[in-house]
C-alpha cells in the first residue's frame, strides 16, 4: 500500500513536471509567432510609408517598444507625467491612462509645438515651447546648449511618476530626471541604444536595459528609485520578446 501511494507521488510529480515543460512550450512558440507578426507588421507600415506615402500617427517606435511602454502606464497609471520631445508619443500615450492626469511635454522646436498642439484632444495634456539657448547639431548638445529645456520642469514644483525621454539634450534631461521623479515614480529613455547614454545609467537605483541590432537609434531603458515599479513589468516575457526580434531580424531585417 505504502508503495503504490509512493509511486503514485512520483507520477503526479512527473506529470507536474511535464505540464511545466509543455506549457513552458507552448509560451515560447506563442511569443515567437507573436514576434512575427510584429515584423510583418511593421514591413507593411514601412512599404505603405514608402510608396504610398501615407504616414502614421502612432508613435515613430518599433511595436516591441511601444509593448513597454503601453504596460507601463497601463499598470502604473500615473497621474503626474513629464516628457521631454513631444510627438504622436504626445497624442497617444496619455489615453492609456483612466481619469484624471496632468501630462505635460516640453518642446524645443517652435514649429513642431503647434503641429502637435493643434491635435491634442485629450484633457490634461499641455506642450510647452522652450527655445535651446544654442543651436547645435542633436547628439553634441550640452548642458549649457538646452539648460532652460532641461531646468523648466524645476518651475513647476511638482514630483513625477512618470517621466519619458525623447527629445534633446536626453542625458542631462535623465541626470535632471532623477531630481524629478516621486518616490515610486519611473524614467524611460527612447533610443537607449546610443552608446552615449550608458555612462549615467547607474545614477538610477533599480534600472532594465532593453537593445537590439540598431546603433544609432532604437532600444529603451527604464529606470525608477522603487523595486516594485520595476517589478510591475513581465521583464520575463519582454525579453523573449527582444531576444526572438534579433533573431529574426538577422534573416529579414524590417525596411
Amino acid at each position: 500500500m505504502l508503495r503504490e501511494i509512493e509511486t503514485g507521488a512520483i507520477n503526479m510529480r512527473f506529470m507536474a513536471f511535464i505540464f511545466l515543460v509543455l506549457k513552458k512550450i507552448v509560451m515560447q512558440v506563442t511569443i515567437i509567432f507573436y514576434v512575427i507578426w510584429i515584423h510583418i507588421n511593421e514591413v507593411s507600415v514601412r512599404l505603405f510609408r514608402k510608396f504610398f506615402n501615407i504616414s502614421s500617427k502612432r508613435p515613430w517606435m518599433r511595436r516591441r517598444e511601444l509593448l513597454i511602454i503601453e504596460e507601463i502606464l497601463r499598470k502604473n497609471q500615473p497621474r503626474q507625467c513629464l516628457e521631454w520631445g513631444a510627438g504622436y508619443s504626445t497624442l497617444c500615450f496619455p489615453k492609456l491612462i483612466v481619469g484624471e492626469k496632468k501630462w505635460i511635454s516640453i518642446e524645443h522646436d517652435q514649429v513642431w509645438s503647434e503641429n502637435i498642439k493643434n491635435k491634442i484632444n485629450e484633457d490634461g495634456v499641455s506642450i510647452v515651447c522652450i527655445a535651446p539657448n544654442n543651436n547645435v547639431e542633436p547628439d553634441t548638445e550640452c548642458y549649457d546648449d538646452y539648460k532652460d529645456y532641461i531646468e523648466y520642469p524645476e518651475t513647476l514644483n511638482v514630483k513625477f511618476d512618470y517621466i519619458f525621454i525623447d527629445g534633446r539634450a536626453r542625458k542631462e534631461c535623465l541626470i535632471k530626471a532623477k531630481s524629478l521623479l516621486s518616490p515610486s515614480g519611473i524614467v524611460i529613455l527612447h533610443d537607449a541604444n546610443r552608446l552615449i547614454y550608458h555612462s549615467v545609467f547607474d545614477i538610477y537605483k533599480y534600472q532594465v536595459l532593453f537593445t537590439d541590432f540598431r546603433i544609432g537609434d532604437g532600444g529603451c531603458w527604464i529606470g525608477s528609485n522603487s523595486f516594485l515599479n520595476i517589478e510591475t513589468l513581465n521583464v520575463s516575457k519582454l525579453n523573449d520578446i527582444w531576444r526572438y526580434s534579433k533573431m529574426i531580424s538577422k534573416i529579414v531585417k524590417p525596411l
